[in-house]
């Protein structure tokens, strides 16, 4: 599945359910990129995963979260990037 380079607010493609949220790409000189995502009321790891091209577990990694199935609206993830 292809990734997009960046995600701004509106512009990502979204799974039926997955509520509108924050994203931004940072990168630096040397070659990686991470993205963060600001999580919605309503919104899932799966979904938000889903719309990134990546897992719910790889997020879960990536931000130390231990029950996939507590997040919380405001809460700002790192979501790992596929190459």
């Amino acid at each position: 599945m292809p990734v997009a380079s960046a995600v701004t607010a509106g512009s990502a493609t979204k799974p039926a359910g997955a509520t509108g949220g924050g994203g931004t790409t940072t990168g630096g000189g040397g070659g990686t990129k991470s993205m963060t995502y600001t999580v919605k009321s309503g919104d899932t790891l799966g979904n938000i995963a889903y719309a990134n091209g990546t897992t719910a577990t790889a997020i879960g990694a990536a931000n130390g979260i231990q029950n996939l199935n507590l997040i919380h609206p405001g809460q700002v993830l790192a979501i790992p990037s596929h190459r």
